[in-house]
């Protein structure tokens, strides 16, 4: 975004385009004057251009008649270019970026709240058992990371697979021990 702001910079420049309002910014030089109005209209505070110099040429019976009317015409096209780029293309980019960020970081929130959930309980029962309160304490805690699979729908797939897993492997144990009980009374 900083190069496309710089290359319209320098386009309004070359064009002597907002000459006018670049002398509200008198401090800071002519570059930067052109450059700060070039921004605050990137950001929403459109002002169209002016061309003071070039008017004067159009009313004047000068030989930059045309020229004039040229520049005033490319100084047009160039704004609309800056406004189309600058405002609503790259600015609608800025928005999806960050609501890609914000939706990876609520689609990773669960995790990290049963991750927190896991480890105020572990604390609770260090604590517990410090104080001689805790007889016993049995949890199961499973935590499986996944993949990324490209956000097609299947976020959990990883997870569940696991979570089916472990728990056909368990069931398996309990059957084959309640067996080996069953036949250890016959």
């Amino acid at each position: 975004m900083l190069i496309w702001l710089v290359a319209f910079t320098l386009s309004f420049i070359v064009l002597g385009a907002n000459s006018d309002e670049s002398q509200t910014y008198v401090d800071v030089g002519q570059f930067f004057g052109y450059f700060l109005l070039i921004w605050e209209n990137s950001i929403g505070n459109i002002n169209p251009p002016t061309y003071a110099f070039w008017l004067t040429q159009l009313d004047a019976k000068s030989h930059l008649k045309i020229g004039a009317k040229l520049v005033i015409y490319f100084t047009w096209f160039i704004w609309f270019g800056n406004q189309m780029l600058i405002l609503i293309i790259l600015l609608n980019f800025l928005i999806a970026v960050v609501s890609q960020s914000y939706e990876n970081v609520m689609n990773s929130a669960m995790r990290f709240k049963y991750q927190q959930r896991c480890s105020l309980m572990r604390d609770a029962a260090i604590i517990i058992s410090g104080l001689g309160r805790l007889t016993s304490y049995t949890a199961l805690i499973l935590q499986a990371d996944h993949s990324d699979n490209g956000g097609n729908g299947e976020d959990w797939a990883g997870f569940v697979q696991t979570l089916k897993s472990f728990i056909r492997t368990q069931n398996s144990s309990v059957i084959n021990k309640f067996n080996k009980a069953i036949d250890a009374t016959n």
